[in-house]
């Protein structure tokens, strides 16, 4: 039983873990596009 629910342990472990950097990614994706939409205003308006 435990040689079954160690792999389950570990994989659930990974998919958490990257679910949370694909989180953290998707927040400084936003975070950059925040910064970047005024700068792009500005240059079309030139």
């Amino acid at each position: 039983m435990e040689a079954h629910s160690l792999p389950g342990e570990l994989l659930h472990r990974c998919s958490a873990r990257t679910a949370t950097k694909s989180t953290l990614l998707q927040d400084s994706m936003t975070q950059v596009m925040r910064w970047l939409a005024p700068l792009s205003t500005l240059t079309e308006d030139q």
